[in-house]
């Protein structure tokens, strides 16, 4: 349920519509199946008191896009759509799958959504 209700949440990035922010709660019985599922908690001890996974998720604008910006009368690129993933303030996005070795988790740690 916790990740359908950030699907859910978190949707309307691509257009602007998604909320600012948005915390969702759990348990340690949500964090490490959640962790061990994307990749980044192959240790398999249990979670700390107060862990916390962060899916932060980010979108570029035309100038971020390093001088794509298109000629004159071309339309500017759509924007980048990436999530950078912290456990407990960890950067672990390149541990996830997906997500290893892609152009955006080598600059800034963010993984593109595409």
């Amino acid at each position: 349920r916790l990740m359908a209700a950030a699907a859910a949440t978190t949707g309307g990035l691509a257009g602007g519509a998604a909320p600012k922010l948005v915390v969702l709660g759990g348990h340690d019985t949500v964090v490490a199946p959640v962790a061990a599922a994307l990749g980044f908690y192959a240790d398999c001890n249990w979670p700390s008191l107060a862990s916390r996974i962060v899916f932060e998720l980010w979108r570029s604008s035309p100038r971020d896009r390093s001088g794509a910006e298109g000629g004159v009368g071309e339309a500017p690129p759509p924007p980048l759509v990436g999530v950078r993933i912290l456990l407990n303030g960890r950067l672990v996005t390149s541990a996830v799958p997906g997500c290893r070795g892609t152009r955006g988790s080598s600059e800034r740690g963010i993984c593109p959504l595409e």
